[in-house]
């Protein structure tokens, strides 16, 4: 039903070929755009890449013609957000969402970027694996311990710093102690 292939000689084209892949697996898995209201970090992932990133572009004129084709075949993915609140019924609503400034909205992608690493991994960002993403963390911290944050970013931040370093990871994981996560398993699971 897709194309698998993307005609773009930039490795930006190709990264972002791949993300739209996920995007129309996804919407074929579940029938479903991804969604805000979701628990699931993947899922926030990619409703970010295609509110942040393909929507704009599209709208622009600037989307790479073959992510464009792939996505024509994913109802609503190419359509501006307010649109797609229509279609969906949910522009009507009482309470307008809140519009986060642009420094927030940096401050969100980074987040959630953050929130992937942690899940995948089980511990924070390292310099050596991603010196972008382990660079922001310690100024997020920072930023906390001084200034403080709004709740909600204050409560995502503080759970990710809750997760070990990579030395206490591998500790913990060699000498059988378990990792964030991984004790309330085991006390759910009885062991």
């Amino acid at each position: 039903m897709y194309k698998t292939e993307c005609r773009g000689t930039s490795a930006k084209d190709k990264r972002l070929f791949s993300r739209a892949m996920q995007l129309a697996s996804f919407y074929l898995a579940h029938g479903a755009l991804p969604s805000a209201e979701s628990a699931n970090i993947e899922e926030l992932g990619l409703l970010l890449f295609l509110e942040s990133t393909i929507r704009p572009q599209y709208q622009a004129g600037t989307l790479n013609p073959g992510i464009a084709h792939l996505l024509e075949a994913v109802p609503g993915a190419l359509i501006p957000k307010s649109q797609a609140e229509q279609a969906a019924g949910t522009a009507g609503d009482d309470e307008p969402p809140a519009q986060l400034t642009p420094r927030d909205a940096a401050f969100e992608r980074w987040l959630i970027r953050a929130e992937i690493y942690v899940e995948r991994n089980g511990y924070r960002p390292t310099y050596a694996e991603d010196n972008g993403l382990y660079q922001w963390l310690n100024r997020a911290r920072r930023r906390l311990e001084t200034e403080g944050m709004d709740l909600p970013f204050e409560e995502r931040v503080r759970a990710i710093l809750d997760y070990p370093d990579i030395r206490t990871f591998r500790y913990r994981a060699t000498h059988g102690l378990p990792n964030p996560g991984e004790g309330r398993r085991r006390i759910l699971a009885g062991g």
